[in-house]
C-alpha cells in the first residue's frame, strides 16, 4: 500500500491477505482482505503520553479505513484506466510503470505511495489500489460460454457521504 508518517514515526502499510477476484485479459485481479501497519521504529518510548495517545488514535483510524470493504489491485494491469482508454494509449504509455501511468482520481493509496514515486527501482513493489466493486463471472447462454466483468471505481476526490441516508 505504501508508507505514512505519524507522531511515532513512519509506518509501512502492506496487504497481508488477498483474494483472487478473477482474470482480466490474462492478468490476475485481487481483492485486498487484510493489512498490516508496520512501524519503522522498534519502540515508542521517545513519545510523551499525549503523543502516544494521539498515535494510537491515528492507528485506530487507519485500521478502520483499511477494514472498509472494496480495495482492489492488480500487480501487472492498470485498474485505474478503462479498457477503452488503455486500448488507445501510446507504446510509451504502455512501457511506463503502473505507478507512473495511474489515473490519480482512482488511486486510493496515492498519498501512501509518494515516497516510492521518485525511486523507480521500487515501483515493482508498489501498486495502485482502487476502491469500488469488481466482479468477474463466466456465463453460458445457448451453449456459448463467455466472461463478463464489472469494474466500478470510486474517485478518491469525491468520496463524500452520499451513501448515508436519514430516517428509516
Amino acid at each position: 500500500m505504501g508508507t505514512i508518517r505519524l507522531v511515532a514515526g513512519t509506518y509501512l502499510i502492506v496487504v497481508t491477505k488477498k483474494k483472487k477476484v478473477g482474470d482480466l485479459l490474462g492478468h490476475a485481479v485481487w481483492k485486498a482482505m487484510d493489512f498490516d501497519v508496520i512501524s519503522y521504529k522498534k519502540t515508542v518510548l521517545h513519545l510523551t503520553d499525549n503523543q502516544m495517545q494521539d498515535n494510537k488514535a491515528f492507528l485506530s483510524m487507519i485500521n478502520s479505513v483499511l477494514l472498509t470493504d472494496g480495495f482492489y489491485f492488480a500487480t501487472d494491469y492498470d485498474l485505474t484506466h478503462t479498457l477503452q482508454r488503455l486500448a488507445n494509449t501510446s507504446p510509451e504509455f504502455q512501457e511506463m510503470s503502473l505507478l507512473e501511468r495511474a489515473d490519480q482520481r482512482f488511486v486510493w493509496n496515492g498519498h501512501l505511495l509518494r515516497e516510492f514515486m521518485p525511486q523507480p527501482e521500487l515501483h515493482r513493489f508498489a501498486f495502485p489500489v482502487v476502491h469500488g466493486f469488481i466482479i468477474m463471472k463466466s456465463c453460458c447462454i445457448n451453449g456459448k460460454i463467455f466472461d463478463w466483468n464489472i469494474i466500478s471505481r470510486r474517485s478518491c476526490f469525491r468520496a463524500g457521504v452520499r451513501y448515508y441516508v436519514r430516517g428509516d
